[in-house]
């Protein structure tokens, strides 16, 4: 399975809706009023929907990072991992370890892990979780 795919699904696709709020549905298209521009997809580059655009202009901001980070939906699926990585172990760099497994498929190095536990230890599981799936090695694939 490709990276991500194990942090994600926190649903039974038995008898999945699509369509329903209550699923969390990330988009690749979506539907956009022309009259009520998204402040989220002006900030990511997103065109002006009332005008033609041939091509997407791309940057990176602090904007769209903090954007990102603050998330709501990315801000529970950071509490949701935390609650399934607290499940499966008591212990805290165990837990960090899984992280990196589920996210990145791969051990951390030494430095990343001492890092994400002690951020972990200080300001909480659900947090590392959420810089983790904020990393361009989480979010890119290569």
């Amino acid at each position: 399975m490709s990276k991500g795919v194990h942090v994600t699904p926190n649903l039974d696709y038995v008898g999945f809706d699509p369509d329903s709020p209550a699923n969390f549905r990330r988009s690749v298209y979506r539907f956009v009023f022309r009259t009520v521009p998204d402040p989220l997809m002006q900030l990511m580059d997103c065109p002006d929907a009332s005008q033609h655009a041939p091509k997407r202009e791309s940057s990176v901001t602090a904007l769209q990072a903090l954007a990102m980070l603050n998330n709501r939906f990315l801000v529970r699926q950071s509490e949701r991992l935390a609650k399934r990585l607290r499940h499966e172990s008591s212990s805290l760099s165990t837990q960090v370890r899984e992280l990196f497994e589920l996210a990145y498929h791969r051990e951390p190095e030494p430095e990343e892990g001492r890092l994400v536990l002690a951020l972990a230890r200080e300001h909480g599981l659900a947090n590392a979780c959420r810089v983790i799936l904020n990393s361009s090695e989480f979010v890119f694939l290569n």
